[in-house]
């Protein structure tokens, strides 16, 4: 290919379709859906959770998959950064039958607050033996951010703690931490950090919870993407403290988020949920599309010109 501009269109497409959510996300259903024997139109009620950049064609590919599979959507929520194209939800009637907002990124604000306040409105009236499949992509630990109880409560309220969040997103921003460290420190003071949807959706007694993901993470660890929403916490207490203590955070950070973490007074980390929490073994994981992929596609791309 002679012309620079039209190669390097060419491979950018590449490497685009390489990762594509829609297409990646549709396959990845459908495989789980045969290979978990689950069959069409199942007298469980099925909700998609799509949280991240890509959530809205990752939405749509699992509700491609879920509609060929002749089973209706019964519910759930789309959490992403920006007003959805129509041409994102490829035809399809993603947004007449799931909840689609937008919250904040990279810093979480109040419209990250209101998307976890409807995803915990979602978990209130989800109807039991349900089917959950949680959509995870880039975005999501700040996009879907809100504070855990008791930072809610050291400062008084859900909003005050909100403040705090976006204070402790901002100063790791400026730390020149690696994402996985940043992450570490955040899925502990997040509502649905660490385990915590994967838990909440086993108390309202999900029988599956299929978590799909693109990974923008090197090493591709599900406790890192969007802050591990179902999966639990590698880090034991110690090894969470030395990593704090290893970027002298005591210093950085405001008095309450630093009590709350157990770097000062007489608190301890919060808990996470152990990998024995009876609600892990509810969830299958299901790595989507990774930056790998991409490379791989533009790299071959590449060689075929």
């Amino acid at each position: 290919m002679s012309n620079p501009r039209a190669l390097l269109t060419a491979l950018h497409e590449a490497a685009v379709q390489g990762a594509a959510p829609f297409a990646r996300t549709r396959d990845a259903v459908h495989a789980w859906w045969n290979a978990t024997a689950l069959t069409p139109a199942l007298a469980q009620p099925v909700y998609l959770i799509a949280l991240g950049k890509a959530a809205p064609a990752m939405a749509a590919g699992a509700f491609a998959a879920l509609t060929e599979q002749r089973t209706p959507v019964t519910g759930g929520i789309v959490v992403t950064a920006h007003e959805p194209q129509r041409s994102e939800w490829h035809g399809l009637p993603v947004a007449d039958t799931l909840r689609v907002m937008q919250g904040d990124h990279p810093v979480p604000g109040p419209r990250s607050l209101a998307a976890a306040e409807a995803l915990e409105d979602l978990l209130q009236n989800m109807e039991p033996d349900a089917v959950v499949l949680v959509l995870l992509s880039g975005g999501t630990t700040a996009l879907c951010a809100a504070p855990i109880a008791a930072l809610s409560q050291a400062v008084g309220s859900a909003e005050a703690a909100q403040a705090h969040l976006a204070n402790l997103a901002q100063t790791l921003l400026e730390s020149g931490l690696a994402i996985h460290e940043m992450n570490a420190i955040r899925r502990r003071v997040l509502r649905f950090g660490a385990g915590r949807l994967a838990t909440a959706l086993a108390a309202r007694d999900a029988r599956h919870i299929a978590a799909f993901a693109i990974s923008d993470v090197i090493g591709d660890d599900p406790s890192v993407i969007g802050s591990g929403p179902c999966s639990p916490d590698p880090l034991d207490e110690a090894t969470f403290l030395a990593l704090l203590d290893a970027h002298d955070m005591r210093a950085r950070l405001q008095r309450a988020t630093s009590q709350v973490l157990g770097l000062t007074g007489t608190g301890t980390p919060p808990a996470t949920a152990a990998p024995s929490h009876p609600a892990f073994a509810r969830v299958s994981y299901t790595l989507v599309a990774r930056n790998a992929d991409a490379v791989n596609a533009l790299a071959a791309r590449a060689t075929s010109v």
